[in-house]
């Protein structure tokens, strides 16, 4: 039986075996499949929550707890050390320009390693995350959602890429 030889297609005619190998692989790359660094533990440096907040029944205390407890839970949570990376918790309500009370929103923002750029060790933050609520109805109602928004972006922090 005879083979017959089909032609090669143009593209193929002109790349070589290494250029199809670099294609074969661009999509694992394409989709972030690409490892990325471990999460470091950290511990719980500074949790600042505005004032406004607190007078709404945010128990910072059961909240620092909390947040606690999620990085223990995700095997994040690292003894107090000045060479081990902090996490910072900061929630707070824009203000208005004009003095009218601000309306039942909050701002969050979660950064990992501010402590080791202010020592001079390092020139960026290792991890950080910000959250804008939506306006809530109720000043309650803000309190209770944005202490389970601050544990889900803290979990996210906790749970390695790709788990």
């Amino acid at each position: 039986m005879s083979q017959i030889a089909r032609p090669r297609p143009f593209f193929a005619k002109r790349c070589g075996f290494s250029v199809w190998v670099l294609l074969g692989a661009l999509p694992g790359l394409a989709s972030g499949q690409v490892r990325s660094a471990p999460t470091p533990a950290v511990y719980v440096r500074e949790i600042r929550i505005d004032p406004i907040l607190l007078s709404f029944d945010l128990d910072s205390a059961r909240f620092r707890q909390a947040v606690v407890a999620v990085l223990r839970t995700a095997g994040r949570l690292a003894d107090s050390h000045a060479a081990r990376p902090a996490l910072d918790v900061t929630l707070t309500v824009p203000r208005t320009l004009s003095g009218v009370d601000p309306e039942p929103q909050a701002l969050l923002r979660i950064e990992v390693g501010r402590n080791l750029m202010e020592a001079g060790s390092s020139k960026a933050l290792i991890w950080e995350r910000s959250v804008d609520t939506p306006t809530y109805v109720t000043w309650r109602a803000l309190v209770a959602a944005v202490e389970a928004a601050a544990l889900n972006v803290v979990k996210a922090y906790g749970t390695p890429t790709g788990a």
